[in-house]
């Protein structure tokens, strides 16, 4: 019975991954009507001109998963808390990434924090709502009740995820490998299989379309439902303070960002030659193949060292 089970899964997933493969074919085709050649992220990279004929919004498929997500978890409050929150910021990166297309640029990073801290307010409630026990953050030496407080810090933790690794979307096979890793991770960290079993084999699909050199992008709307899938997961399990750890590419790039921001807009200079960091570093010469295996590379060892920090203290 049970290995029955595992085979019409299966079956389930090919053909999810078999309708995106043909969701993304059709972007390709049609690519005239999902590219931004004036978007700011390709005139501001001359290394970058050649992906301006590169369509985005490959992430639309993303959407395939939440049926299958609410139907094999009989629609669990898991289930709805995590596909909720996908739901409500993948709709969020595709208004971004229709607004890329339309006008040549997004909305503004002010206004995508503002609304994504609404957005995230939806889910945040029917959490409480359906957690109303789990008001805390738990940590390895410390538990921390918020009360209801805690709506805000659910809120912060999924906007300010979402808007990490969208600083992280830049380089080919970037994002996709580095949010694949820490959802492979998250299997130790949150003890369960839960998003890792639903989305690795779009994950591996996707990267056959992405990897360098990119036939297609996910978009806002595909690292927004991507993100907050995964961080919902650390949410529900009560190891969202682990997440940071887990992608640390994620807060480092976020961290020099602000950085060099805060400098330029102070002192009007610049401490990195170019920000997000990876751009800097194929200034300096770096493929974009010596940047994915180099990140790939601090995510993995930080990971392994967080589950040996994990499971002798916990």
């Amino acid at each position: 019975m049970l290995l029955s089970k595992d085979l019409l899964f299966g079956f389930k997933i090919g053909l999810l991954s078999f309708i995106a493969i043909l969701i993304w074919q059709m972007i390709i085709r049609l690519k005239k009507f999902f590219i931004s050649p004036r978007a700011k992220e390709f005139l501001t990279m001359s290394t970058h001109t050649e992906k301006k004929i590169v369509p985005s919004m490959g992430g639309i498929a993303f959407f395939l998963l939440l049926p299958l997500i609410l139907w094999e978890d009989n629609f669990s409050s898991r289930s709805i808390i995590i596909s909720l929150s996908a739901g409500l910021f993948g709709l969020l990166g595709a208004i971004d990434d229709i607004s890329k297309i339309k006008r040549g640029r997004g909305i503004s990073i002010r206004s995508k924090l503002f609304f994504g801290f609404w957005v995230a307010l939806i889910p945040s409630l029917y959490f409480l709502f359906a957690f109303p026990q789990s008001s805390y953050i738990d940590f390895f030496f410390f538990t921390i009740d918020l009360q209801y407080f805690f709506i805000l810090w659910l809120m912060w933790v999924m906007t300010a995820t979402v808007h990490a690794v969208n600083l992280v979307d830049g380089i080919d096979g970037l994002a996709i490998t580095q949010v694949w890793l820490v959802s492979f991770f998250s299997i130790f960290l949150t003890k369960t299989t839960f998003v890792f079993r639903y989305t690795n084999y779009l994950f591996i699909q996707f990267f056959l379309q992405n990897m360098p050199p990119a036939k297609i992008f996910m978009g806002d709307v595909g690292a927004f439902f991507l993100v907050v899938l995964l961080a919902s997961q650390f949410l529900v399990a009560k190891t969202e303070l682990l997440l940071p750890f887990s992608g640390i590419i994620f807060v480092a790039n976020t961290v020099i960002c602000l950085i060099q921001i805060t400098s330029f807009k102070w002192f009007k200079k610049r401490i990195f030659t170019f920000t997000p960091f990876h751009h800097a570093l194929e200034l300096k010469g770096w493929s974009e193949k010596k940047i994915n295996i180099a990140y790939s590379t601090i995510t993995i060892i930080m990971n392994l060292f967080l589950m040996l920090i994990f499971y002798l203290f916990k």
